[in-house]
């Protein structure tokens, strides 16, 4: 009997149960304050291609990245939005952008890593 791919696991997600990390140094009060966030979506374009007279579809070269969203709670000395609005601030006024590297901590109903996600 062939291998069934169907999972034995059928607890859900937490909907609040992420931790998302960027560059500790400089945004440490982000962590965790984080309730939403949606995960960019990804898609292959497609290219139209002459068949037989009629026009056929093949898949693209290079992979579509959607949105990426997500929320935070603000702590009551305002902190972390502190963090987000100078970050931004600086993006916007700097002649350089800085970047960092995002890990989103995806957690299990038991508040264990499930899985990262590096952006």
């Amino acid at each position: 009997m062939a291998d069934s791919t169907l999972t034995d696991n059928f607890n859900l997600l937490s909907p609040t149960g992420f931790k998302l990390g960027i560059d500790f140094t400089k945004y440490a009060n982000v962590e965790y304050f984080l309730t939403s966030f949606t995960i960019p979506d990804l898609s292959l374009g497609e290219v139209a291609t002459s068949y037989r007279g009629n026009i056929g579809y093949i898949p693209g070269e290079r992979v579509e990245y959607g949105t990426m969203s997500c929320r935070f709670m603000i702590d009551e000395s305002m902190k972390n939005y502190s963090e987000i609005y100078n970050w931004i601030q600086n993006n916007v006024t700097k002649k350089s952008i800085t970047v960092s590297d995002m890990i989103l901590t995806v957690l299990t109903s038991h508040n264990n890593i499930n899985k990262q996600f590096s952006f």
